[in-house]
């Protein structure tokens, strides 16, 4: 049987993946497994996707045990994965000193740590010619004052799926670094406090469903990285080119706002 498994589908990215992934990737999978800590958000997910195809997991992947759980479902049978999309994350704005170190560490906790950790223990399971779709963000292409813990964790994604993707290559496995830039997402609205974006940072918000259907067919191509739109594409350019200190004050100036 195939899986495709969604970590982080009770919401945005992980949702919006979950939807597309049945409204036009069908036929890559016999079931979709959405796994999150909120039930009721993967019981909104199931109903988007409208097909029965569906096993909601309700699981933590910062535990051990919630990873040894699902990994113990997916040992009861002749089960491999043929997508997994790995789109949990967190973070806050504001300046590092001013923050809640328990945030911070949280924030690490899982970009980070229990990222890595869920691609290891589900890398066994995936098949030949497996898609991986991790979420990075363009938050990872340079270091961003007043953001400054999101951005050092979605630089290790990026860097992390990057690197990774080398290794499987040989396996047939592909792996893609999503990087979108602003969301639309309960995310942004919680990272952000309620506070509006600034003016020239509402031009380059996407939504999720557009992040999901370039993500689906990045992953199809087999390509390394995705940025979903050309507002992103021209920072990820702008970043390699112009000095780091220019950039800094520039994204310094709209995280403050």
């Amino acid at each position: 049987m195939r899986i495709a498994l969604v970590a982080g589908a009770s919401s945005g990215i992980g949702r919006a993946i979950a939807v597309e992934l049945c409204r036009n990737y069908a036929e890559t999978f016999d079931e979709l497994w959405l796994l999150a800590r909120r039930l009721p958000g993967l019981e909104e997910t199931a109903k988007l996707c409208g097909t029965d195809r569906i096993k909601l997991v309700e699981a933590d992947i910062r535990s051990s045990e919630s990873l040894e759980k699902v990994s113990s479902l997916l040992n009861d049978g002749e089960k491999s994965i043929s997508c997994l999309v790995l789109s949990a994350g967190t973070g806050f704005y504001g300046d590092f000193k001013d923050s809640d170190k328990k945030l911070a560490e949280d924030v690490i906790d899982l970009n980070c740590r229990a990222n890595a950790a869920v691609l290891g223990e589900f890398l066994p399971y995936c098949g030949k010619y497996a898609k991986i779709i991790n979420i990075a963000s363009a938050a990872a292409f340079s270091p961003q004052p007043g953001f400054a813990v999101y951005a050092a964790s979605k630089a290790f994604v990026f860097s992390f799926s990057r690197a990774v993707s080398k290794e499987l290559k040989k396996d047939g496995i592909t792996v893609t670094a999503v990087c979108p830039g602003p969301c639309d997402t309960e995310f942004l609205k919680k990272a952000r406090d309620g506070k509006e974006l600034p003016a020239y940072k509402q031009k380059s918000v996407t939504t999720p469903e557009n992040v999901a259907r370039k993500a689906l067919k990045a992953a199809a191509k087999g390509k390394a990285v995705c940025i979903p739109t050309f507002s992103m594409k021209a920072a990820y350019a702008a970043g390699k080119i112009l000095p780091a200190g220019f950039v800094m004050n520039f994204l310094y100036k709209g995280n403050r706002n």
